[in-house]
This record gives structure tokens, sequence and C-alpha cells, in this order.
């Protein structure tokens, strides 16, 4: 409206958003209340089923260990020392960072072997190192070295003697 007396334009302001005269929050409590629970309730279980299938699709860590335990029996059928070494060195960091509750072993066998639990490191340091050096040699020592080595202690009774100790580490492992 125009203001004549001051001969200033005075402009009034009404609200953008009204609601009817006749609005009523009680006649929509109904659909509200029941939108909000259908809306937890598909949360709720979207939230489920995505922890539910993470857990039980992701590696289990004995199947794994058994998978790798068989290809270096395999490679130790066809004679492929290198191979048997490479994969019990891999075998022996995954039991290590396993125990160290990492998820893969990305630093040297001294880091390692120092993030691990004070009574794993008891138990288990001595023979994962003794084992952890001799398969180093088979895979990754000069032919000569290798051939010496082999000469010097059965490559199948160390396979069983690593076997033997990764039940026994699965063992004392917590259950995931």
């Amino acid at each position: 409206t125009l203001n004549s007396e001051a001969g200033k334009a005075e402009i009034e302001t009404k609200p953008i958003f009204e609601l009817p005269g006749n609005f009523s929050w009680l006649a929509l409590r109904y659909e509200v209340f029941f939108g909000g629970l259908v809306f937890l309730i598909l949360f709720l279980c979207t939230w489920f089923l995505k922890n539910y299938f993470k857990i039980h699709q992701g590696p289990q860590f004995k199947k794994i260990v058994e998978q790798k335990l068989n290809l270096i029996k395999k490679s130790i059928d066809h004679k492929n020392d290198r191979k048997v070494g490479t994969e019990a060195v891999n075998l022996i960091y995954l039991l290590l960072a396993q125990m160290a509750q990492q998820q893969n072993a990305t630093s040297e066998w001294q880091q390692m072997i120092l993030q691990v639990p004070q009574n794993y490191r008891d138990k288990f340091e001595a023979e994962l190192s003794e084992k952890f050096e001799y398969f180093q040699m088979i895979g990754f020592a000069p032919e000569e070295v290798k051939l010496q080595l082999l000469s010097q202690k059965n490559i199948l009774t160390t396979f069983d003697q690593l076997k033997k100790l990764s039940d026994k580490i699965l063992a004392e492992l917590p259950q995931a």
C-alpha cells in the first residue's frame, strides 16, 4: 500500500508459505508416524544386512592358510623348490600379520615380529624364525646354497613342521 502523506511507498510483506486455515497436523499424524517408522525399519535392516554380509563374505583365515599349504604341497610334488620357498615365506608372513592383528605384512621380519603380542612371540618366535630363514634360503638364495641346504635338511620334513606350526598358531588365535 502507498502512504500518500509521506510521499513514500510502503511495502507490506507477507510470508511466502502459509498453511491453509483449516490445516491440522492431527490429520497427518498417522502418515508422519508410519512414514518415520518405515524409514527407521528400512535403515536398520540395511545396516544389519550390510554388516552381516561384510562379516560372512570376508576371507576366512583358516581357509586361506589351508589353500597356501595345499599350494606348497603341490609345489613340493612338482619339485619346484623356488616356489615352495616363496609360498612358505608368504605363509609365514601371513601368520605373522594375523598374530600382529594386521591385514597384511607390510614391514620387514624384525619390525613385524615386534608388533606381535608377547605371549605369541614367546610361543612361536623361535620356530617361526627358523622356518622363515630356511624357506627364505630355499626360495631366494643362489642355486649352490639352495642345493647345499636341501642336502642337509629334507624339504618335506620341514614343510610338515611348518604345517604343524600353522595348526598350532591357528588354534591359538581368537576366532573372528
